[in-house]
């Protein structure tokens, strides 16, 4: 092999490990914010079920 041939393999290579990387981070982020989002629908549903609760309770 010619050392061209081996640094243009090299950059290839090195260029598919920055996209995968770049693609699992921007996967990471995603799955943090649909987790976050989770966490808050899930949240405001249980303030709102002991709210409507207290209301109930009080009428």
């Amino acid at each position: 092999m010619i050392d061209g041939e081996k640094s243009l393999i090299f950059s290839v290579y090195h260029h598919c490990v920055e996209f995968l990387v770049l693609v699992l981070v921007l996967v990471l982020v995603l799955v943090l914010v649909l987790v976050l989002v989770l966490v808050l629908v899930l949240v405001l549903v249980l303030i709102w079920h002991f709210v409507f609760l207290i209301f109930l309770d009080s009428v």
